[in-house]
């Protein structure tokens, strides 16, 4: 399904007539679009995401954004070493060497910049680093694919609560009946935080990872897959 047919929908519950007005207003689909990124990013702490993203290049790894990191494991030679995360001044005191090659050790997550730092980089390949987080993405856009993780029931919710704003935009009597039902998506998606989803949700830069994953807690991250 294309994200353009979740935004149709949401116009249809509260804007237009699927019979009578069939032709979707651009204008509305943009406006739609807006409040799906802008719920996507209210809602992340929701939305399950990868636990496995592979970079077999640290310089891949530095030119990354993410939103979330939970930990960082390095793998050589089929050994895999947890690094350890240091706060911003804790990072900086161990550099006693600038651009010192070796043994990765520790990282930092800079929240702000949404970068990660390693020390020290590792000097020999091949080699592995095993991220779990999430990815920032760029919005979605209407001819972009629903991501295949992402189960019927929060396409319902995302879609009910697209065209609630919608209504509320433009002033749209929104139905009684159509607000219990989004409630009742909203708190189903609340409650299925612990949903356990495949590992489909590995984002591999070079090398497919070789360790088993367990369930992750929250909602799968918005990549459609990747």
């Amino acid at each position: 399904m294309k994200v353009q047919q979740i935004l149709t929908n949401a116009i249809y519950e509260s804007l237009q007539d699927r019979k009578f007005q069939p032709i979707v207003d651009g204008g509305y689909l943009l406006v739609s679009l807006n409040h799906l990124n802008n719920i996507l990013d209210e809602w992340k702490d929701l939305i399950p995401y990868a636990t496995s993203i592979t970079f077999t290049d640290v310089v891949n790894l530095r030119n990354t954004l993410f939103t979330e990191v939970d930990s960082v494991s390095f793998v050589i030679n089929r050994s895999t070493t947890i690094l350890n995360e240091r706060t911003l001044r804790e990072f900086r005191e161990i550099q006693d060497v600038i651009d010192l090659k070796g043994f990765p050790e520790s990282f930092y997550f800079d929240q702000q910049l949404q970068t990660l730092e390693i020390y020290p980089e590792p000097s020999t390949f091949p080699y592995q680093f095993i991220i779990d987080g999430r990815i920032a993405l760029a919005d979605l856009g209407q001819f972009d694919d629903v991501p295949i993780n992402m189960p019927r029931f929060m396409q319902s919710a995302l879609m009910y609560e697209i065209a609630f704003r919608l209504a509320a935009t433009y002033g749209v009597e929104w139905d009684g009946k159509k607000e219990t039902l989004r409630t009742f998506l909203f708190d189903q998606m609340k409650k299925k935080k612990s949903i356990d989803l495949s590992s489909k949700a590995e984002s591999v830069f070079g090398l497919p990872s070789t360790r088993n994953r367990a369930p992750f807690p929250t909602w799968y991250y918005l990549s459609g897959g990747t």
